[in-house]
């Protein structure tokens, strides 16, 4: 038998918001919900800290991320520009800042560039 969901309850529909969120919760499991919202309430880490795991990684010094290198590829620092973009979800210009590149285009294609490559290696 498939159930029609969380009763309504006395005192009609809106009653209390909360008496109809306690419902909700309970009805579809609240404590599930409680903890996958508390882990997107935990700080990003910050940019320095990101390089600095990105650095240790790749074995290079932070100024070869920050580095432009035009017309080679610079997995060092487009990875790092990448973890920024999705832990933290800078905007390109706050990103462009901490890279110290003049235009967002830079982080922009930086970030597709990883996204290409992560792409490629799941499916091999």
């Amino acid at each position: 038998m498939v159930s029609a969901g969380p009763s309504i309850g006395a005192g009609g529909p809106f009653a209390s918001a909360q008496a109809f969120i306690d419902r909700i919760k309970e009805y579809y499991g609240g404590a599930k919900i409680e903890q996958e919202l508390s882990s997107s309430r935990e700080p990003a880490p910050d940019v320095n800290r990101i390089c600095a795991f990105v650095c240790a990684f790749y074995s290079v010094e932070r100024p070869g991320i920050l580095k432009a290198r035009r017309g080679r590829l610079n997995e060092p620092r487009n990875t790092a520009i990448y973890l920024v973009r999705k832990l933290r979800r800078d905007t390109f210009g706050q990103i462009a800042r901490a890279f110290e590149t003049s235009t967002d285009s830079t982080v922009s294609s930086g970030c597709a560039d990883e996204e290409k490559a992560c792409n490629r290696t799941r499916t091999v």
